[in-house]
């Protein structure tokens, strides 16, 4: 795994493709002097605050604020009384020129929601935080906006749906787009993330085959869950059921419609 991109003490880390997640602690009152990253980085504050100094400037982070630095951008950080949690993607391999701001521009999100979301273990994890860090790059960096649905979001759709393996990177090569433009507009086109999409596919595959008489564990495995419990519970999240309340429900409504 790549390295993670931090000067303070890593709490958790995970890497998804091209991208490094680091989660990490500040000590209260540290100041860190002018210093750049290699890589293009996103900080999502989840508590604490504290000032990134960019030349003159002086931007303030508090716990929610996203904030972009391009590649080896030089910045200084001072932070503040209490100790400062944070989250910090890390792209790699994603070329500075595909990063065009203006110094280092900061927006509001639900930070631990996107927490608990970048560094879930669910299958297809690799591949839904990947394309929704990328998503998150997209949201903040000047790319071109479609104001029509292209004929592409159908490809990556097909994709989605056709190729249970590919992966981010991959994906938006077969298409003709960069990671974060391809990310952010399939978002607003489709109305979910790509990680979003493809658990809708792996689910509606699970539907159907709790249709048929193979046992729960078989279902649970193929659709590449570590074991029956954890799919039990995944299930109940995203329907509200577990897949044998499911399974009698619909051959319940099966016998009805057979009756009719």
């Amino acid at each position: 795994m790549t390295a993670a991109i931090t000067l303070g003490s890593v709490v958790h880390d995970a890497a998804f493709g091209n991208v490094v997640a680091t989660e990490t602690l500040h000590a209260p009152g540290l100041r860190l002097p002018t210093h750049d990253h290699e890589p293009v980085n996103l900080t999502i504050v989840l508590e604490g605050g504290f000032e990134e100094h960019v030349g003159c400037e002086a931007i303030a982070c508090a716990p929610g604020t996203a904030l972009l630095k391009p590649q080896g951008a030089h910045h200084s950080n001072a932070y503040g009384a209490a100790p400062v949690h944070c989250l910090t993607l890390a792209f790699h391999d994603v070329e500075a020129s595909a990063v065009n701001v203006a110094r280092h521009p900061s927006f509001q999100v639900d930070a631990y929601r996107l927490r608990y979301e970048l560094l879930r273990r669910d299958p297809g994890f690799e591949f839904a935080a990947e394309s929704l860090a990328f998503a998150l790059l997209g949201d903040v960096t000047r790319v071109r906006v479609e104001t029509r649905r292209p004929c592409w979001i159908d490809a990556v759709e097909e994709r989605l749906r056709d190729e249970e393996r590919i992966s981010v990177a991959a994906l938006a090569r077969a298409v003709g787009r960069h990671p974060s433009h391809m990310a952010r507009e399939f978002r607003r086109h489709a109305g979910c993330t790509l990680g979003e999409y493809r658990r809708e596919v792996r689910f509606a595959r699970v539907c159907a085959a709790l249709r048929s008489e193979r046992p729960l564990i078989d279902v649970a495995l193929d659709a590449g869950f570590s074991d029956q419990a954890h799919f039990t519970n995944a299930f109940r999240r995203r329907f509200g059921v577990t897949p044998k309340q499911f399974r009698a429900q619909d051959s319940f409504k099966t016998r009805a419609r057979r009756r009719r």
